[in-house]
């Protein structure tokens, strides 16, 4: 068991793993049976092994994590990642269990030229203010799946593409609810017109109710390299 922090966990695998190129950090930190949500890898840390040998064929990549966000059980990283001339919003789900990375999720989504993905507020705040920031965003969230998204969405500064209010976008069921401080995570399906997508949101929440959103959607295969679906 690592004495470590989750967060430190992450860190460690993105700085150590990835950053540096050490692959041996995937068998001190990443369980054997290491769950794969991502549709492109296999599950277990050779699919780890195998994203570090394409990103590190792909030219002037940079990873940059911008916001971090955990509770007892699971990891939010929202990052800027950099390769190829192209700019892309991520978001990586990490579940650990008894110091191990054991599941992994995530979405990303290209920069549009003339917007910021990332832009915003970065830290956590007061971290005696989660239960009520989940409870806001579990609310927000509940009328939104309900077809009425609450009023705090005409204040908010929205940095998401496509905009909460594209009425092209249906968040269809709520999958994972993750808050720390002012800021909450959900990872929902839904749709985008007739497509199935992926809809990973943060929230940051103030006093007076949701006051930034972040937002990446990601379009669901129809094939994929492990069999854990992509939630």
């Amino acid at each position: 068991m690592h004495a470590r922090t989750p967060k430190a966990l992450v860190m460690e695998l993105v700085e150590e793993g990835f950053g540096r190129g050490d692959a041996s950090v995937f068998e001190r930190i990443v369980a054997e049976g290491y769950v794969q949500h991502n549709p492109s890898l296999p599950s277990g840390r050779a699919g780890l092994r195998a994203m570090l040998a394409a990103v590190q064929a792909l030219r002037d990549s940079s990873f940059l994590p911008v916001r971090m966000i955990a509770d007892s059980q699971y990891v939010v990283l929202h990052s800027d990642w950099r390769a190829e001339g192209l700019r892309r919003a991520v978001f990586d789900l990490f579940r650990v269990q008894d110091g191990w990375l054991i599941e992994h999720w995530d979405a990303m989504q290209d920069q549009p030229a003339d917007c910021d993905l990332l832009a915003g507020t970065t830290e956590v705040g007061d971290r005696t203010q989660t239960p009520a920031t989940v409870a806001t965003v579990a609310t927000f969230m509940e009328q939104l799946l309900a077809g009425h998204p609450a009023g705090d969405g005409d204040a908010m500064i929205d940095h998401g593409i496509p905009p909460l209010a594209d009425t092209r976008v249906h968040y269809r069921r709520l999958h994972r609810l993750v808050g720390e401080g002012h800021f909450a995570f959900t990872q929902c399906e839904g749709r985008r017109a007739h497509e199935p997508v992926a809809l990973y949101d943060l929230f940051r929440v103030s006093p007076s109710g949701i006051a930034e959103r972040w937002n990446v959607t990601q379009a669901i295969p129809n094939e994929a390299a492990n069999r854990n679906g992509i939630f």
